[in-house]
């Protein structure tokens, strides 16, 4: 009897150990599927995250991106407030405005550089260097005798001018420093001896002779030229040699009379020229001088050869739009 129960005994126990092996085995199934789905709800996290910083980084790029072209648009939109001719005695005074300004925290930037020469190509301070309205401003001037920059980076409405000075920089520099550097500047305000003034117009060219004084000796060259005409043909042809055979025999009735001033007692050290580049040319066909070609507004006749003296040692100030470059 006592066999047959534990016998029932064994068998029970048995199948208890049966379905706890089998409830075992079901849970590490449903273990191994939570784990899975872990893993794959792990994985696709992570995924998420790698996609969510690529489009992070995305966007970034494109506002950076979009700033850039902002910025470009904005500098590429700048332009000079104006650019005012002012005559030697103008022009010393402001001078003498600047060069009195002082910034204790070394915030005056100044540079003179020589015709060709680009500001961006100087070792520039980090705080010039991000200001690329003012390099594109400055290195947007073509002028024959360089330029001269004074800005105030700090202040705002302070000094902010570029200058083109009537005679040539000597030398391409730059400052940052409390006060503005002008000694550069001023040398080519003055002229490097007496100069030769060549205003050459068809029919009409002026020369003479003068220093930061004044006008020493002038003349006004005549001659008969031929007016344009807009007809065609034959008859236009046979009228532009004609036109060019006049203008030829003012250029050279101009350059005997240039060069009987030019070659007297009062040597000239340098030749200014204006008006028409290809008559002045004509010209100065044999003129053994250094030749500075200005573009001049003044029309030369006998009552304004002084303004041509003005003009020729005037500078032209251009000012900058704001502090904001």
């Amino acid at each position: 009897m006592f066999d047959i129960l534990n016998k029932k005994e064994l068998e029970s126990l048995r199948s208890e150990v049966q379905a706890l092996r089998e409830e075992k085995a079901a849970l590490r199934i449903r273990l191994e599927k939570q784990e899975l789905r872990e893993k794959k709800a792990l994985a696709a996290k992570q995924g998420a995250d790698v996609a969510l910083k690529e489009c992070r980084q995305t966007v970034e790029r494109l506002e950076e991106k979009a700033a850039v072209h902002m910025a470009e648009k904005r500098v590429e939109s700048l332009s000079f407030r104006g650019s005012p001719l002012l005559d030697a005695s103008h022009t010393r005074d402001l001078l003498f405005r600047i060069r009195s300004l002082r910034a204790p925290d070394r915030e005056l930037f100044s540079a003179t550089l020589v015709p060709g020469r680009r500001l961006g190509s100087l070792a520039l301070p980090e705080k010039i260097q991000r200001k690329t309205g003012l390099i594109r401003l400055a290195d947007s001037l073509d002028s024959p005798t360089g330029i001269a920059i004074f800005y105030d980076i700090t202040a705002p409405g302070g000094t902010a001018l570029i200058a083109a000075p009537p005679f040539g920089i000597r030398a391409s520099q730059s400052s940052y420093a409390e006060n503005f550097q002008t000694d550069g500047f001023e040398k080519a305000l003055e002229a490097p001896g007496t100069v030769a003034i060549l205003v050459a117009h068809a029919g009409e060219s002026f020369i003479g002779l003068a220093t930061g004084d004044g006008l020493i000796e002038s003349a006004l060259i005549r001659s008969e030229v031929k007016e344009k005409h807009s007809k065609g043909g034959w008859s236009q042809r046979r009228f532009e040699r004609l036109r060019e055979e006049d203008i030829r025999r003012h250029a050279e009735k101009a350059e005997e009379a240039f060069n009987e001033m030019t070659n007297g007692d009062l040597r000239p050290a340098l030749v200014v020229a204006g008006g028409d580049e290809t008559l002045a040319e004509m010209i100065l066909s044999e003129c053994d001088l250094p030749v500075l070609t200005r573009q001049l507004s003044v029309k030369p006749d006998k009552r304004n050869a002084e303004a041509v003296w003005r003009e020729i040692w005037s500078t032209r100030w251009y000012i900058l739009p704001d502090h904001n470059l």
